[in-house]
């Protein structure tokens, strides 16, 4: 026996399933007999005992009270049985509406032992299969059903719970819905048995013990004398899996044991259009069984209890003069009736609801929906978003609703998924949005395409016709009440607005009072009283739930973000934008370039590029938004390799700033410096150049220019040059710099470090290794020695440094550079950055020139998967695919070298970039014996060496060493001999 002490079970039980207590005793199961003490609860009894025992047992029943379904009525040995006997099978979500459908049959007189549908088998015995929501999620459920109705339709009895869909089709099926009457569903299911088969001997009474344990996540059937009322309120069809609220509302509302005797409360507790009365909706509707009186109250005002209570007080009955007196009259003649559940829907606060508030008494349940946390009568449970599968099974359910057609928009969730991201899952503007599908029959991403363009007009239309508003009337009565709440200080709807300006989520809890300064009255003042802020979040999220309070940081939904800007007249609006860019631009960093600003870059970029977005137009943004937009975007782009939202922002701040260029040209070269550095990581030389020569042109204009300014506008243009094969030109551009920067500030000074490493980058792609080599070593010794934390620049030039040593054949040296690089980069980077792993793939060149190929092979596969999934950025991708493949070869696997340096050449961003992997694709091909294939890949490879590098590139000997080696297998030695002649020759020349 084992304890199981989960809650709702009674203090000292022993459960014991079945199937593993055979599991334990084996072929001696014969020798036992199964006693049911309640539902999942068994004894094993040996046949020796099993009077005594049995015994026992009906005392222990008698005792507790309890009402239990027995898996058969065997006396005897376990798998014995008495009456007709039916196999009921179900998936374990559907365990309840088996055990219901099994004591309504075990009433009409048969045996019954219920199974998991996974080991059902059409045999001797006739089998039942629940069919409920959970059949209809298992994946091969259509597999199995066909298999059984194909083996024994005859023998099979399907019961479907509210309209499950079957997977395929069938004659004979019972179809329940909870919202059936009891007695019809127990015909219904009965008949069918009774139809099936052969009669049972004899029928036994149905009383109230055919219920069985209250069902968690279905409805059973209530007695026809319930009294139900909803104020109208119906239960929708397309209620979206919330189970878990449903549980954790059901064990605080009705207890278990002796707790059930309690009187309990709890609020649904949650935003506007979350699906707080819906929820409510479901429970009553679920759990009405258990309930003699289930009470609705609209609670949104005064006058709305008022006319509930009327209504409901003539159903029971109930005279009185006012509403006080009336509802303690009516909560006393409910009481009489027997249990009963109210519910006080749309609730503000809870003194508004203390006149009248039921006195606690046993088995009196009182559940209140509210957008308000500050209960303390009514335990809070929080009703969350949906997540994304339930929002778009909540889209999809919506539109098949009553489409006739069977249209696609009810199966196309990849359409659905974009519009449940689009509304943020919040449930009442999921259903709106399938509304509108459904009624003007768009597709998804028809629909889709409207939002992206007026979201919050979409939100304001009609609703669907059981629903009292739309999503923006939500949010217009919570701001509304907002305004009049007596402990909402000065500022606070103000807060709100400044709030919809900034990002949805993470926004810093210290961000607006540490710079009031920049804010405007009377917010400048909510941010420097340090109570009346912490008060104010506290309205908006506790009394309202506008907004979300987590550790140091909060959050708003974007559609609540939507309505408090489409509320606000456009010279608000423009007010509220600049206010938001200022406070972003006050906290962001100033040097984005120091590491230990870094985190704190982090936080606040989403809201810098929200800010951005929203001052669009160059009228409304304020003079800080370029310079905003400038650091965001030097910040994604150099530091979180973001290029693509780099490029939007850095367009925006040169747009922003040309506006005033004729007053202040210089801020305009700056961000075109930026742009053109963004557009060389993003692989787009051309244009990159352009914006470097334009900033160039404008710092040279200028009788003052800053030294710094044109250095770095030097240095971009070298970066352009170098990757459009121009060395000559890229050379000269950072000699200039190099010139400029030693002028002004002195040879050794630090800022010469990066300068040299650029050239010697140069040098290397000239295949002038040796040179390239001592340039990028002066660049470190000049970094080392002037000391400091490392950099970007620093890391890059020490990684380069290490495979141009690797390509002389100096692997140790090569090897304790790209170890330095690595351990930089920890202290930069966190470990699956950009930078991180662009050095971890260099150290996994070298390990593989040491002959550590496995190391090497990991590395590389580990990058491949990361640019393949993290960032697929081509340049990137194809090296390490290229770096994989050499490292294949280098093991001997040249099928799966061929393969990665097919896909190396077809991500290849340049064709000047395409001979090193297609030498690599060709010696793969010749070590697979394909010498046609290599020889055309080879030749390809020599030619781009020739016609597009520099004379004798150090890449060109391993091409004709390879064309070598294929001559030689054709039997052409002398042609062999002259190309491992011209590779000596460019070796020699590329080491100088």
């Amino acid at each position: 026996m084992t304890n199981d002490q989960s809650g709702g079970s009674r203090l000292g039980r022993l459960r014991i399933r079945i199937a593993a207590a055979v599991a334990a005793i084996g072929a001696a199961a014969s020798a036992f007999a199964a006693i049911a003490l309640e539902d999942q609860l068994w004894l094993l009894v040996p046949l020796a005992s099993l009077a005594a025992v049995s015994a026992a047992v009906e005392g222990y029943r008698r005792q507790m009270g309890q009402r239990s379904l027995p898996m058969g009525e065997s006396s005897g040995p376990m798998g014995e049985s008495s009456g007709i006997g039916l196999v009921i099978a179900f998936v374990d979500r559907d365990r309840l509406w088996a055990e219901w459908v099994g004591a309504t049959l075990r009433a009409a007189g048969f045996s019954i032992e219920l199974i998991d549908w996974r080991y059902l088998k059409i045999g001797r015995s006739r089998c039942v299969l629940i069919a409920g929501h959970g059949f209809a999620t298992v994946p091969t459920a259509g597999e199995k059903l066909a298999g059984l109705s194909a083996r024994g339709r005859k023998r099979l009895l399907v019961v479907t719970v509210d309209d499950c869909p079957l997977p395929i089709e069938l004659k004979e099926v019972v179809k329940l819905h909870s919202d059936m009457r009891a007695e019809a569903a127990r015909d219904a299911v009965t008949g069918a048995a009774l139809d099936h088969g052969p009669r049972p001997a004899a029928r036994r009474a149905a009383s109230a013990d055919t219920a069985v344990f209250p069902p968690a996540d279905t409805a059973v059937f209530p007695p026809d004398d319930v009294l139900f009322h909803l104020g109208g309120r119906e239960r929708r069809r397309g209620f979206t899996d919330r189970d878990l609220q449903l549980r954790i509302l059901r064990t605080r509302l009705m207890g278990s044991g002796a707790d059930a005797m309690m009187s309990r409360a709890c609020v649904l507790q949650g935003m506007g259009g979350v699906g707080k009365t819906q929820l409510a909706v479901e429970y009553a509707w679920r759990y009405r069984a258990y309930y003699r009186t289930v009470a609705w109250i609209d609670a949104a005002d005064t006058a709305s209890v008022d006319r509930s209570l009327e209504a409901l007080a003539g159903e029971l009955g109930v005279e009185a003069a006012d509403s006080r007196h009336r509802a303690r009259h009516v909560w006393e003649t409910m009481s009489s009736r027997g249990d009963w559940l109210v519910v006080f829907d749309n609730a503000e606060h809870e003194q508004d609801l203390a006149a009248i508030w039921p006195e606690p008494r046993p088995r009196r349940n009182v559940l209140v929906t509210s957008r308000s946390a500050h209960w303390t009568r009514a335990e809070p449970i929080d009703v969350p978003l949906l997540d994304p599968e339930h929002s778009i099974d909540l889209l999809c359910a919506c539109v098949k609703s009553g489409d006739q057609d069977g249209r696609p928009e009810g199966r196309d969730r990849e359409g659905a998924a974009r519009v449940a991201h689009a509304l943020d899952h919040l449930p009442l503007a999921l259903i709106q949005a399938a509304a509108y599908v459904r009624h003007t029959r768009c597709t998804w991403l028809e629909y889709n395409d409207l939002l992206a363009e007026r979201l919050a007009e979409m939100m304001k239309m009609k609703p669907p016709e059981d629903y009292p508003g739309n999503a923006a009337t939500t949010w217009a009565i919570s701001v509304e009440r907002l305004r009049d709440h007596p402990e909402s200080p000065p500022g606070t709807e103000h807060l709100l607005y400044l709030f919809s300006f900034l990002a949805p989520d993470d926004i810093p809890r210290a961000l607006v009072p540490a710079h009031p300064d920049v804010l405007p009255m009377p917010l400048r003042g909510l941010a420097e009283d340090a109570d009346a802020y912490n008060r104010a979040i506290g309205v908006l999220s506790a009394d309202y739930s506008l907004i979300t309070v987590k550790p140091e940081r909060l959050s708003l939904h974007r559609l609540v973000q939507t309505f408090g800007r489409d509320s606000l007249d456009p010279e608000d609006r423009s007010a509220w934008t600049r206010a938001a860019v200022r406070l972003v631009d006050q906290a962001f960093p100033a040097d984005v370039t120091d590491p230990a600003n870094w985190p704190e870059c982090a936080r606040l970029m989403s809201h810098a590029i929200a800010v951005a977005r929203h001052s669009g137009d160059a009228a409304v943004a304020p003079p800080e938004a370029a310079g905003l937009c400038q650091r965001t975007a030097e910040y994604l782009g150099a530091i979180r390799a973001r290029n693509e939202a780099a490029l939007d922002l850095i367009e925006k701040a040169v747009a922003l700033r040309e506006r005033l260029a004729e007053s202040a040209p210089a801020p305009v070269a700056e961000s075109l410096t930026t742009q053109a550095q963004i557009l060389c990581d993003a692989g787009q030389y051309e244009a990159a150049e352009r914006s470097a020569r334009r900033a160039l042109g404008i710092w040279e204009g200028l009788p003052d220019t800053d030294a710094d300014s044109l250095v770095a506008a030097l240095c971009v243009l070298g970066g352009a040059l170098v990757e459009q094969g121009r060395f000559d030109g890229a050379a000269n551009a950072y000699e200039r710099a190099l010139e400029t920067q030693s002028r002004v500030h002195g040879p050794e000074d630090r800022g010469m470090a990066p300068i040299l490493a650029l050239l010697a980058y140069v040098q290397f792609r000239m295949s002038t290794l040796r040179t390239a080599r001592d340039t990028f070593q002066r660049s470190l010794d000049i970094w080392e020695a002037a000391g400091g934390p490392p950099s970007p620049a620093r890391v890059q030039a020490t990684r380069r440094l290490g495979r141009v040593l690797g390509i002389l054949g100096e692997i140790e040296a090569a090897r304790a550079c790209v170890d330095e690089a690595e351990q930089m980069a920890a202290e930069l980077w966190d470990e699956d950055a950009v930078e991180t792993m662009r050095t971890a793939e260099m150290k996994g060149e070298i390990l593989a020139l040491a002959g550590e190929v496995a190391e090497a092979e990991r590395l590389h596969r580990r990058s491949v998967e990361y640019y393949r999934t993290r960032y697929p950025e081509p340049s990137l991708h194809y090296d390490a695919l290229g770096h994989l493949a050499q490292t294949l070869i280098r093991a001997g696997r040249p099928d799966e070298a061929a393969e990665s340096a097919a896909q190396a050449v077809e991500l290849c961003p340049r064709v000047f970039y395409e001979a090193w992997v297609l030498c690599l694709l060709g010696t793969a091909q010749r070590m697979q014996g394909r010498l046609e294939e290599a020889a055309r890949s080879l030749e390809r490879a020599k030619s781009i060496y020739e016609e597009m590098w520099v004379a004798d590139h150090y890449g060109l000997a391993p091409v004709l060493r390879e064309l070598a080696a294929i001559r030689r297998e054709q039997g052409d030695a002398e042609e062999a001999e002259s190309l491992i002649e011209r590779a000596r020759d460019v070796e020699r020349r590329s080491r100088r």
